[in-house]
């Protein structure tokens, strides 16, 4: 071998032994996909049960901050840290776990960011800006994700799922924040749905791609 091709082949190899193909590498992805994975899983089905049991909640109406006032108003505070948490884990997981590519950690590093809003919505009072930078970093993240996906064969399948969601992310921001926040707004009535719509489409992708990154990690 030249050696020109030794020092072309030394990037790549270097990039190899920081992803899932790595065998030391690969135990860290298994406990951040199974510990996001779950944390993202939990998160949710406490929301969903903090809105059930609560005395004149509506789904439709009432946006998932709601439950950060009023009783147990502590439980959606930690719940909305570790929904965040969960996240940015599931995110270093991906960021080893997808095969480097032109996009590099860009899209890891927007959906890390993307559980830095549910964070800070916990630890101080929930306001606009936890919601742009959740959902408009999740969006975006989640686009570049699914670009960069295209190019390993293994995360292939779920490369147009990446970027569908992200695509519908932002779709639905500006009708959340512009058609139904504002109590003026037409789409006011249906504020809720809108929020726990948006919630739902960031959490359920991020949740199938720490699963199957939890797969790769173990089966690779």
């Amino acid at each position: 071998m030249s050696a020109p091709h030794k020092a072309q082949t030394r990037p790549l190899q270097r990039q190899r032994d920081k992803t899932i193909d790595d065998p030391q590498r690969r135990q860290q992805i298994v406990a951040l996909a199974a510990v996001g994975t779950v944390g993202i899983v939990v998160s949710v089905v406490v929301a969903v049960l903090l809105g059930v049991i609560r005395p004149g909640y509506s789904f439709v109406a009432n946006p998932v901050p709601a439950l950060m006032s009023g009783p147990n108003a502590w439980v959606q505070d930690v719940n909305f840290i570790v929904l965040g948490i969960s996240v940015i884990a599931v995110a270093i997981g991906l960021l080893h776990g997808v095969r480097p590519n032109r996009w590099g950690a860009l899209g890891p590093a927007l959906l890390a960011l993307s559980g830095v809003g549910p964070v800070l919505a916990g630890v101080t009072d929930p306001v606009p800006v936890h919601f742009a930078i959740t959902f408009l970093a999740a969006g975006i993240g989640l686009i570049v994700l699914g670009r960069g996906m295209t190019q390993d064969s293994r995360w292939h399948s779920l490369a147009g799922y990446a970027r569908t969601t992200g695509i519908a992310i932002l779709v639905v921001i500006p009708i959340h924040s512009l058609l139904a926040l504002p109590e003026s707004a037409p789409l006011h009535p249906w504020w809720g749905l809108l929020n726990w719509s948006a919630l739902a489409l960031w959490v359920t992708c991020t949740a199938v791609l720490g699963g199957r990154l939890l797969h790769l990690a173990r089966t690779t």
